[in-house]
Parts: C-alpha cells; sequence; structure tokens
C-alpha cells in the first residue's frame, strides 16, 4: 500500500512518528522531503497524490495556514479522493502535534460512477 502524507513542516515531529508507525507495519510512505522547489517538485507531489492508495492529511492550524498543503487537499479533492471536512480548521490542536488526522482511500472508478 502507498500513502501520501500532506503535512506542515510545523507538524514535522508528529508526522514522523506517524511515518515511522506506518514503515513498520510494512507500508510505502511517500513524503516530500527530498525535493526542491520549483514546478518540477510540484508536479512530483501531484504524481505521488494521483497515484497513492491512501491520502493522509495532518491537519493542524499551520497546514490549513499552508498554500501547499491547501492545494495538495484541493487537488485530492477534485479527484474525489479527501473528505470535504479535511478542509475544516481543527477546534483544538495539542502543542506540536496535529489535531487530527484525516485520510481517504482510492475509490475504483467503478464506484465513483455509481455515486453520479
Amino acid at each position: 500500500m502507498k500513502v501520501f502524507i500532506s503535512y506542515s513542516r510545523h507538524d514535522e515531529g508528529a508526522v514522523r512518528a506517524l511515518v515511522g508507525d506506518l514503515q513498520r507495519a510494512r507500508v510505502q510512505v511517500w513524503l516530500d522531503e527530498d525535493l526542491g522547489g520549483g514546478e518540477s517538485w510540484w508536479r512530483d507531489i501531484l504524481g505521488q497524490i494521483l497515484t497513492c492508495e491512501v491520502f493522509i492529511v495532518a491537519l493542524s492550524d499551520h497546514s490549513l495556514d499552508s498554500k501547499p498543503c491547501q492545494a495538495e487537499l484541493r487537488y485530492a479533492q477534485d479527484l474525489n479522493w479527501a473528505d470535504p471536512s479535511c478542509s475544516d480548521r481543527p477546534s483544538k490542536q495539542p502543542p506540536g502535534q496535529p489535531a487530527r488526522l484525516c485520510a481517504a482511500g482510492r475509490l475504483p472508478k467503478s464506484d465513483l460512477r455509481r455515486q453520479h
């Protein structure tokens, strides 16, 4: 299983703990840690979102205020991946941690057609 995690750098410590747990469970996790900026960086991110099986958003005030995080979430929503509630501002956030995680999995195209 391939997982994409959208997160703010301000929440990196908590996200690293989640990544470690997922990797111990033999889940393939993709983070944008090794990418530079610019157009190729954004193409790589969009490609990873498009091909992942699970999209996770580490919701926090930081991620909701981050333009890249919001763009990733909008792209996932455009692909019918992410629940619209993923963009709701969390009510309380523990210091140094995302307030909550919002995850969505890929729906087979046949399931998408049945919804319309």
